[in-house]
């Protein structure tokens, strides 16, 4: 716990994942600063992800940390599961995990130090680099010191968290959903979540409550040494399972773009959509798609689906809205 006196929670999201919860559960008690509480939150409400948790609770309790395991109720959903813990907590700071990641030991000290040293700071996380089972990165690490997680005006994101650890803490727009932590009145402050997003596998629920800080002009702060190392389990999480080698993954992450810059684009919307059509779906289209599909890969089919639903169906319905 901090010597400031600022409590934390670290909630965990998970779905079916019991044996990459207990990496990230161990991981938490050789923190070099305790959090005040961890809350697992399970959408999956298997007896395996429960006896994970069971089998740290004593560990944290000699460490003078609360675990609780909760079993959501509804249908399993990242928005839902996040906006669990927000609810729950009544912590200062509220710091989420992915199941499937390892942290630094001064993970949650790195994260506190950045809260404590400047109150305007609303939120902070930091790398989230890519690995195998033996925590080596699966990609070139970047150490670019300028900004690399960004949101434009036409609603377009870049992110790097899985290969980039500047030299020092940088001011940015967008952290990764697996690491990042904010100040719990800010949370509900602006509502938590969208459950807007909950349909599919939710992509872009955590950028679009970092666009809405970002629009109010929010401090959001990527540190180095608040790193985790993030396996990206193939299956599990708290989301909609995948099915057919990740294809309705695709198809959300296209109607979900929609929808992000609908809600968050500064710029008209049909600006927005023809950047899209002639950056992406065009090239895509006439370059990648075709030979695609002769070779039996309907994955452009299924992107290309999500996109018009984003702007024909969700339009109509007014979702996000």
């Amino acid at each position: 716990m901090s010597e400031a006196g600022v409590t934390t929670t670290v909630g965990i999201a998970t779905y079916g994942r019991p044996e990459y919860l207990r990496r990230v559960l161990e991981s938490l008690a050789e923190q070099t600063v305790l959090p005040d509480e961890i809350l697992v939150v399970d959408d999956s409400h298997e007896d395996a992800t429960r006896g994970s948790v069971d089998a740290y609770r004593g560990t944290f309790e000699g460490l003078g940390v609360d675990v609780r395991y909760l079993a959501r109720v509804g249908p399993d959903s990242m928005p839902g599961a996040r906006n669990t813990v927000v609810n729950c907590s009544t912590a200062d700071v509220v710091c989420f995990l992915d199941d499937d990641v390892v942290c630094e030991p001064e993970w949650l000290e790195s994260i506190l130090a950045t809260f404590e040293a400047d109150p305007a700071v609303v939120a902070v996380g930091g790398p989230a680099v890519r690995v195998d089972e033996d925590l080596r990165p699966t990609s070139a690490i970047v150490r670019d010191p300028e900004n690399r997680n960004l949101i434009n005006e036409y609603g377009e994101t870049v992110s790097h968290v899985g290969n980039w650890i500047p030299p020092a803490p940088v001011e940015t727009q967008r952290l990764g959903g697996a690491n990042m932590a904010f100040r719990r009145d800010v949370l509900v402050d602006v509502g938590g979540f969208d459950p807007a997003y909950d349909l599919g596998p939710a992509k872009f629920e955590e950028t679009d409550l970092m666009a809405r800080l970002v629009r109010r002009g929010d401090r959001l702060i990527y540190h180095p040494g608040a790193l985790v190392h993030h396996f990206v389990a193939p299956s599990g999480g708290a989301r909609a399972t995948m099915d057919r080698a990740g294809l309705e993954d695709r198809y959300w992450f296209a109607r979900n773009a929609i929808l992000f810059r609908r809600k968050n684009a500064s710029r008209p919307l049909w600006r927005s959509l023809l950047r899209l059509a002639g950056r992406a779906l065009l090239p895509r289209a006439l370059l990648g798609s075709a030979a695609d599909l002769a070779a039996g890969d309907p994955t452009p089919l299924y992107e290309l689906r999500g996109y018009l639903d984003g702007i024909v169906v969700d339009g109509l319905r007014g979702r996000g809205r």
